[in-house]
């Protein structure tokens, strides 16, 4: 059977969101949300890649709305903060979990071959590619302590704020804890 092409992945899509509508509950407002947590409560966030095999929903249980997620090329602190900071002040933000997985695309790319790629599709912008950084991972672990770090140093989160960093191995499923 052939792959659907992306214009009837997404047609599928939107006729899925289309059939979901009509069962819709209404969502809360940020407001009942916040007023649903319990005195002193918080939400957790989870830091993540966007890599479609990674769903953190599944492998750490369906957490509905108590906790929020922030996925982009890598699971990325760095790239995240904007998110972790905005949730903070919404909702608060009581822990935020960093996962990192295994086979990760950052993991096969490099700086320099994203530079000399980009370079060749926009001549015009070398000198602003050449000061990209794609946040390339060269070691799980070590890219995890690095995103806490950043975390736990940012003087825009809480000093008392809960960091906690995992490995995901996407063959076995188990998440590996990583140690500051």
């Amino acid at each position: 059977m052939a792959m659907p092409s992306q214009e009837e992945q997404v047609q599928g899509m939107l006729q899925h969101a289309e059939q979901c509508s009509s069962t819709h509950q209404p969502l809360p407002t940020l407001e009942q949300l916040r007023g649903s947590l319990p005195p002193g409560a918080s939400v957790v966030m989870v830091v993540t890649c966007c890599d479609p095999r990674v769903l953190p929903d599944q492998f750490l249980g369906g957490f509905g709305m108590k906790v929020s997620e922030v996925r982009n090329a890598g699971g990325r602190a760095s790239e995240a903060l904007r998110s972790l900071i905005c949730v903070d002040h919404v909702l608060g933000v009581g822990a935020v979990i960093v996962i990192h997985h295994t086979d990760c695309g950052l993991t096969h790319l490099r700086n320099d071959f994203l530079h000399s790629s980009l370079t060749q599709k926009a001549p015009q912008n070398a000198a602003e590619i050449a000061k990209m950084d794609f946040l390339e991972i060269l070691d799980l672990k070590a890219s995890v302590i690095e995103d806490m770090k950043i975390l736990k140093d940012s003087p825009y989160l809480r000093k008392d704020l809960k960091v906690y960093g995992y490995v995901y191995d996407i063959k076995t499923g188990k998440l590996q804890d990583v140690k500051e």
